[in-house]
């Protein structure tokens, strides 16, 4: 776990000195911040979002607590604007950052669970301002709080998901860090493969955008993943060459580097310049537990390599110090404690989820079913209304055979007529014809009789 929170404080190291010397300038934001009322209306963005910047700013100098005020100052601003303006991305879009900072001011004060809400909230805003960076960000560290709570499968699961997101983007720094992540999961579950295969990808995203801290922290990681296998020679082959990048590293980062390449020359038997490195490590640690522990271990095994056992005894003895005010029993208590409750939430949220969801499908059958009633109905109206006009087009047609009979008969009888006028001509026509004749012929005959 201690070379996830190395990697987080060697990504923000580089800017420190600029925060620095920007003292001045968070002065004066913070009196403009003061002086400037709120409106209640989008005009409050550029405040939220100055609240935001100097939360980041803050937190990179170390000062949290005033960058936690001013990252929930931020917050409270734009939640009532969100649901004014709920169809605004700008505002959604701040949401999901604010929250974001929050989160990893949590997540570095070890509230992993605070730090999960916030996150959670910062992936929905992020989703409704369509803004990929802020997803996947908001996802990767979402992976890194379930990976604090030992919550290995969520873990791999947020870390592919932020992956997945990121890739799409050109946010090319924060994909390698999520694809370092994988690797970090593998390599404490002991699955050298994948670990190095995904430290190697890490590494070659690293380099087309030449980083060149963040080189040497993938580097170290493939070195401590060889480390922890027992392959020392590889893991010093990598040691060699992130020594190039030593200058690059952040002070935490350095004090990994010199320890593990104190460790490196130790198991290839060389105690002496071993031993250098490690108390070159050990000063720089300045203190520090979860650092001395490792490095005193090792330190007692070069001095047992030199035959000092009064001084590898001395080391031993110290390291185990180390380790336990490092263990900090109460502090590994109440992460467990936080891990049962989100795992608590979880279920519940997910019961939840499973009612809303039976709810939904039962909704969804009430409709079908009336949906199903409606067209019955429509079918059943469909099929008499189509009776109906089957039977008022057979009455027409039955009337249009009646007509067209009537008229048949209408037209026989009218040609029956003509017939019988025309024979009736003909035969008054004959008959004139022949009274005709016989008029002629009587005249004729009564004349021949008189003379």
């Amino acid at each position: 776990m201690a070379y996830l929170r190395i990697l987080l404080l060697a990504l923000g190291w580089a800017s420190i000195t600029a925060a620095r010397s920007q003292a001045s300038e968070m002065d004066s934001l913070q009196q403009v911040l003061k002086s400037t009322p709120i409106t209640g209306s989008l005009k409050d963005t550029t405040l939220a979002r100055w609240h935001t910047e100097l939360a980041a700013m803050l937190s990179k100098a170390g000062e949290r607590d005033s960058a936690s005020t001013h990252a929930q100052a931020a917050i409270a601003m734009l939640v009532p604007l969100s649901k004014r303006f709920n169809q605004e991305r700008k505002v959604h879009h701040l949401l999901a950052v604010a929250n974001r900072h929050a989160g990893r001011l949590h997540y570095f004060g070890s509230r992993y669970a605070e730090s999960l809400e916030h996150m959670q909230v910062a992936h929905r805003h992020a989703l409704q301002a369509m803004d990929t960076v802020e997803q996947g960000r908001s996802l990767l560290y979402m992976a890194y709080c379930f990976r604090e709570m030992s919550d290995t499968q969520q873990a791999l699961d947020y870390t592919r998901r932020a992956i997945a997101v990121l890739s799409n983007t050109s946010a090319r720094s924060d994909l390698g860090t999520s694809i370092m992540n994988l690797g970090g999961i593998y390599s404490n579950q002991g699955v050298l493969d994948s670990a190095t295969h995904y430290f190697r990808r890490a590494l070659y995203v690293f380099q087309g955008i030449e980083s060149r801290s963040q080189i040497a922290a993938a580097m170290l990681n493939m070195a401590e993943a060889f480390n922890n296998t027992g392959q020392h020679d590889s893991a010093h082959y990598y040691l060699d060459l992130a020594a190039p990048f030593a200058p690059a590293m952040s002070p935490p980062a350095q004090i990994r580097y010199s320890g593990m390449m104190g460790r490196s020359l130790v198991m290839r038997k060389r105690f002496t310049e071993g031993l250098a490195k490690l108390e070159e490590a050990e000063e720089m640690a300045d203190g520090n537990p979860s650092d001395l522990a490792v490095i005193l271990h090792v330190k007692a095994l070069a001095y047992a390599g030199l035959h000092d056992m009064p001084a590898a005894m001395a080391a031993l003895r110290a390291g185990d110090d180390a380790t336990v005010e490092d263990l900090d029993l109460e502090k590994v208590q109440e992460v467990t404690a936080l891990r049962m409750t989100f795992e608590q939430e979880r279920e519940a949220a997910l019961a939840q989820e499973r009612i809303v969801e039976e709810q939904e499908r039962r909704k969804l059958a009430y409709a079908a079913s009336a949906l199903l009633g409606i067209a019955v109905v429509l079918l059943l109206a469909l099929a008499w209304m189509r009776s109906r006009s089957a039977r008022a087009l057979r009455l027409k047609h039955e009337e249009l055979l009646r007509a067209q009979e009537k008229l048949v008969q209408s037209e026989k009888r009218r040609e029956a007529e003509q017939v019988r006028t025309r024979i009736a001509r003909d035969i008054h026509d004959d008959m004139g014809g022949e009274l005709t004749k016989i008029r002629l012929f009587g005249g004729e005959a009564l004349h021949l009789l008189r003379s």
